[in-house]
């Protein structure tokens, strides 16, 4: 798929990620995640910028990693639940679900707010983007 043509021009995908990061990320994400996800994090490596009416923000490799790995100290009951990928640079961020790799937004200060998004990474983009 070609990221840049279903993202838009007002996205701007990071560069591709090296061989070693690639590594790393297939190990710390041992549970069941969108597979055309991977295939967009191994290309792209994350990227940001309007996406639809929003803003959506996809977390580098780096990031994605140093950010699950030091909040599951502090919140173990979440963490060990989810991984964060994104966010909308504002209240929301983007989760797989460890047991069934649904993608789901929620906001971190309402532990009640959980909208399922998608089974695919193609699904949540397609919805974020049509969200009005």
């Amino acid at each position: 798929m070609d990221y840049f043509d279903v993202l838009g021009k007002n996205f701007f995908l990071n560069p591709n990620p090296s061989n070693s990061e690639i590594d790393l990320l297939k190990e710390a994400m041992c549970f069941k995640y969108p597979i055309d996800y991977f295939a967009f994090i191994s290309s792209h490596n994350g990227g940001e910028g309007e996406l639809g009416e929003g803003y959506l923000a996809l977390w580098s490799i780096k990031d994605m990693i140093e950010t699950n790995s030091i909040q599951k100290t502090g919140m173990p009951e979440f963490y060990d639940k989810y991984w964060i990928f994104g966010s909308n640079s504002g209240v929301f961020q983007y989760v797989f679900d460890k047991k069934n790799g649904l993608i789901i937004e929620i906001d971190p200060y309402e532990e009640n707010h959980k909208v399922v998004i998608g089974e695919t990474f193609q699904d949540f983009i397609t919805d974020f983007k049509n969200k009005v």
